[in-house]
């Protein structure tokens, strides 16, 4: 296991739970739900790109979406997502 070293703040705020410090609040689950929806929402939190692509290029993109009956911008958006995630690799690169 990977040890990290604690900021000063960070050590005051471990210092702070052993010392029972914390109280625990009156609606923790309501809370927790809360902060589920939050983390859910960043993550799932969307960006808009701008790219330059040749016209023949988007002419093939957009006849492939529409062969696979999905709109084009989604159709870039899953290969790209597969790319990030590792599920689609490049072969090679050709510039």
């Amino acid at each position: 296991m990977k040890k990290y070293e604690l900021t000063e703040e960070e050590n005051q705020l471990v210092e702070s739970v052993l010392n029972d410090e914390w109280k625990s609040t009156d609606n923790l689950a309501e809370r927790k739900q809360l902060w589920n929806i939050e983390a859910s929402n960043t993550l799932n939190e969307m960006v808009k790109i701008n790219v330059q692509l040749r016209k023949n290029d988007w002419f093939d993109i957009e006849t492939k979406s529409a062969e696979y009956g999905i709109p084009t911008g989604y159709l870039v958006s899953m290969l790209l997502h597969q790319f990030a995630t590792g599920k689609l690799k490049m072969n090679y690169l050709h510039i």
